[in-house]
Formats: structure tokens, sequence, C-alpha cells
């Protein structure tokens, strides 16, 4: 899924807790981006601890101002590309793919994204991710095809940082989707399988009701399982789970209220109730 957190200047920066719900939601690395004062955009990443990025970050904090700077943040989930410190985002908008690898750079614009690029899936060979594959199509043009891609992107340039898709604000900071919630904890490594002879624990499905095999399953804090489609589904953000009573739903039909991510029939409960309470 990975998940994009953004802080604009003049915005304190997400707390500790929160950083940490990301990475263990998200462990296949972790690298952010920042405006310097010469306007040049710095990228910093390959970070594949929380402990590494932590000292990076409060390295970083006794040099630069980071309560009034713009600061992304990406933890990645690989879907495309190996896991190596070069396939982190955030990405220079450039044509070269080494360039892009880079732990350390200063460029003019980066990019950082969520989702799944169907469109741009990268031949197998080239051992990169699909937004690397992205970038290397439309760096030329990065602004125009981003208004019509799939996903969810934060560009910084030289001047301005720019979201492209449904983001939640919570403090002023922008996430790119709901796994910065304590509330929602995946496990995107299957369970070792059962021994030889232990007859294996099935599991039921809470969206689809189909039974599953435990070691195949992912877990929602809280709730139940998932089988692997159902996930998958969800990583396509195309599904999103409701906070309040538990179902899969479209995205679309998600909403934020009082810090959970809640359906329309939710919504509207909650609302009747206010109202009523109002008129007791």
């Amino acid at each position: 899924m990975c998940i994009i957190v953004y802080k604009p200047a003049g915005v304190e920066m997400p707390a500790n807790t929160i950083l940490k719900n990301c990475f263990e939601n998200n462990r296949d690395g972790i690298g952010l981006m920042y405006r310097e004062k010469t306007s040049k955009v710095r990228v910093l990443k390959g970070f594949m601890t929380l402990t590494h990025f932590n000292k990076a970050l409060k390295n970083l904090g006794r040099n630069t101002d980071l309560l009034n700077t713009d600061v992304v943040i990406h933890f990645r989930l690989a879907t495309h590309g190996t896991v190596v410190p070069g396939n982190c985002h955030p990405f220079p908008v450039t044509s070269s793919y080494a360039r892009m690898q880079a732990t350390d750079s200063l460029v003019n614009k980066a990019l950082a994204h969520n989702g799944i690029l169907m469109a741009y899936a990268p031949p197998k060979e080239l051992k990169v991710s699909d937004t690397m594959f992205f970038i290397k199509k439309n760096y030329k043009n990065i602004n125009r095809a981003l208004n019509g891609a799939q996903g969810k992107f934060v560009l910084m340039e030289k001047t301005k940082t720019s979201v492209f898709g449904d983001f939640v604000q919570s403090e002023g900071v922008y996430y790119s989707n709901s796994t910065f919630m304590p509330t929602f904890t995946h496990h995107h490594n299957f369970k070792p399988r059962a021994k030889a002879n232990t007859p294996e624990v099935m599991v039921q499905c809470c969206d689809c009701g189909n039974r599953i095999p435990l070691s195949g399953a992912f877990h929602l804090k809280g709730r139940d399982h998932l089988c692997s489609e159902c996930y998958y589904e969800m990583l396509y953000d195309c599904m999103e789970l409701c906070d309040e009573c538990g179902k899969i739903v479209p995205a679309s039909k998600i909403t934020y209220k009082n810090r959970k991510f809640i359906c329309e029939a939710c919504a509207e409960a909650l609302n009747v109730d206010w109202w009523e309470l109002q008129c007791l």
C-alpha cells in the first residue's frame, strides 16, 4: 500500500507514535524530501529500519527548521522492484534510473507515490519500481502526467509542493491512506505454513466470507481476517475499512470524522445521534 506523509511548513511534525504506525504497516524502506534554503529539493532515503530513520530525522532537525519547512516522508510497501535502499521513494524527476536510486541527492523536483501504476508495470529485468518507470516515461511533462495518473502523489519543486489524489488531513498533516492510524495494522508477510500432520487452522474472511487458512490470511487489528484477494483489493486503493462497523467499503464511501475512517452509513448514524442529543 505504502503511505505518504506530507507536513506543510508551519505544521508540527507527526508524533513518533504515528511515524511508528506508518513503518509497522509499510516496512520496505523509508525516504524523505524537503526544500533547502537554496530552493533545491533534498532527497534522503534508504532507511530500512525505523531506528535508522529516526536518527537521520533527529540529525536533520539540528540543522533545519523543520517546523517552517515542507517535509514529505514515504514509507514503502513494495509491489514492483526489489527491496533495496535505492528503490525507496521519493525519486528525483529525471530520465536516469541511477539518479533516481541515489540515497542522497539535491534536485529541482522529486516525487513520492502511493498506489499501483498498472499501466507502468516495469519489465522484471530492470528491477525498478512502477513509479520509477512512470517517471522515466514522463519526466519532461510530469505535472500533466500526474493529473491523469492512477494513485496518490506528492510532487515537490523549487517553489511549491503539490498533492495529487485524495489525502486525509489530520492536525494539518496530509496522509495518503489510513495506515498511520493505530486501529489499522496489517502484516504483509505470510506466516509460516503449518507443520506436516498438524491440522491447518481455518478462519473466515470478514469481507467475502470465504474460509481460508490462517497461515495465508491478513489480520486486521481489533477486527477479523482478510483473504489475499480482498486484501489486495484494498491495496489498489479501491476499498477501505470502516473503523466504526468493520465493513470493507469503496474508498469513495469513506469519510474521516472524530479521528476515525467511517462509511457513509456510520457517518449518517453519528450525525443523527448528535442531532437527537441536541433536542433532548
